[in-house]
């Protein structure tokens, strides 16, 4: 069984990074060496040094945290910020895929499921040493910055953030991708850091809504799936300067591709070619197998949030649990937070299989 980390940062954002870079330090400069040459190119150096002066007069506390993190490693904060603004561009995110549900329970509150997938392991290794490499970087940390909303998520060691976390007021937050990159802005927020940004400051799905509304993305676009204490549901897709949302029903579904009828004019105008594509497919074929299965289970099942999860999984069609035999991906690692039961569990490998981790989450701030 692999072992997941468990960390605090607390303090200021200086200290916080700080801390991150002490955990994140053994293997990042390693794995800066072998990615940094893909942003050697001029157009995309521009790019990144434009998100880089974008985060420090718009998002102090964030640009705060990777000065913290460039001082332990004595690297530029450049260098340190790299691996969280890279996926707003990165060609090699199309080797990654995501498949994200968030339902109402009448017991256990809002729950949320998010899977990331990639290719399959090389039949010629082991494959506990290699799932074990892929999962090395992931720890569940509770994130207590001075001026933040207190969260707890799933974060990737080396990147500031987290994919996805609930917070002190009761608010769930994933993010995936959402593809293709449709923005013509230069600058803006990395659309990696914008669940991110809002589960620290935000209470309320409503809050998400407006906050996302306002800030601008470079990249490619986000697709958010959130829940509240309320128990309101709601996908937020967001592209450049353009969001939509969608709210209430007992399911929001989320995966790589934006739903909205406008999204795709936007996309037919500047990538009609991906409408066509195997990973434009794959991921409306894994919506519709999550949305087909949701309905399935709400209107058969009174079971626990876990149960649900298991009928959710039981079906494999290479839509949600990915073993990479038949399946052009395998699932590295997904993540189940139920606000009700204030657990936290990390499946490792294809979660039908069982290899979990439990963690407690942060405490709402009604009871804490």
């Amino acid at each position: 069984m692999s072992t997941i980390a468990a960390l605090t940062f607390s303090g200021s954002s200086r200290e916080v990074g700080r801390q991150h870079a002490e955990h994140a330090a053994p293997f990042f400069k390693e794995e800066l060496a072998t990615s940094l040459p893909l942003w050697q190119a001029a157009d995309t150096t521009l790019r990144y040094q434009a998100m880089v002066h974008y985060l420090s007069c718009e998002f102090p506390d964030l640009y705060d945290e990777g000065m913290g993190f460039a001082e332990v490693l004595g690297i530029p904060v450049g260098q340190a910020l790299w691996a969280t603004l890279a996926p707003a561009y990165a060609p090699e995110l199309e080797l990654v895929q995501n498949s994200t549900v968030i339902w109402r329970h009448r017991r256990e509150g809002p729950v949320l499921f998010r899977t990331e997938n990639g290719l399959p392991l090389d039949k010629e290794v082991d494959a506990g040493e290699a799932m074990a490499q892929r999962v090395r970087l992931l720890a569940v940390v509770d994130h207590d910055s001075v001026g933040c909303n207190r969260s707890t998520g799933l974060w990737r060691l080396g990147k500031i953030g987290l994919q996805a976390g609930i917070n002190a007021s009761g608010l769930l937050i994933s993010y995936t991708v959402g593809r293709p990159c449709l923005s013509t802005i230069e600058n803006g927020l990395a659309s990696s850091l914008l669940a991110t940004v809002l589960l620290r400051t935000c209470e309320t799905v409503e809050d998400v809504y407006e906050m996302a509304r306002k800030i601008p993305l470079v990249g490619n676009g986000a697709n958010l799936i959130a829940a509240d204490a309320t128990g309101l549901l709601a996908s937020i897709e967001k592209a450049g300067d353009y969001v939509n949302i969608r709210t209430g029903g007992d399911y929001q579904v989320g995966v790589n591709h934006l739903h909205d009828e406008s999204m795709r004019e936007m996309i037919r105008r500047a990538d009609a070619d991906w409408l066509e594509s195997e990973e434009y497919a794959s991921s409306r074929a894994r919506a519709q197998f999550v949305e087909n299965r949701m309905l399935y289970i709400g209107a058969r099942y009174r079971l626990s949030a876990h149960e649900q999860l298991s009928k959710l999984l039981e079906h494999r069609s290479g839509a949600v649990c990915q073993h990479g035999d038949a399946e052009a991906y395998q699932t590295d690692y997904a993540v189940l937070i139920t606000a009700g039961t204030g657990m936290l569990e990390l499946f490792v490998g294809p979660p039908c299989l069982g290899d979990s981790h439990q963690f407690p989450v942060v405490e709402r701030l009604a009871t804490a």
